[in-house]
């Protein structure tokens, strides 16, 4: 966990979205993301991590973000950041900062 981040470096500005599900008229369960709250963190990019599939080359792409401490973020949230969408893989939290790392997904 850094001890300091300057205000500065927290240039991205992200949003947190919370899964909710509806029904349609047919009774059909649809799931949707809704936005929860937006916060200032920093990004930094993670080594990507190769592998193959039977279907593909798959390198998934993985940023960690910083932030202060948010007692209300968890890891069934994803993260928006400009239109790209991110799994919450882990949050590390201190007293101050925390650290969420994600992983991108196409929708």
């Amino acid at each position: 966990m850094p001890n300091r981040v300057n205000i500065g470096e927290m240039d991205h500005y992200v949003t947190a979205q919370t899964k909710t599900q509806s029904k349609t008229s047919k009774g059909q369960v649809i799931a949707d993301w809704v936005d929860s709250f937006s916060f200032f963190a920093t990004q930094t990019d993670n080594a990507v991590t190769e592998s193959f599939s039977t279907v593909a080359f798959i390198a998934p792409v993985t940023t960690t973000f910083t932030t202060h401490f948010r007692p209300d973020l968890v890891r069934t949230m994803r993260l928006n950041l400009e239109g790209d969408f991110w799994n919450i893989l882990n949050i590390a939290r201190d007293r101050i900062w925390m650290k969420i790392e994600c992983q991108r997904f196409d929708e």
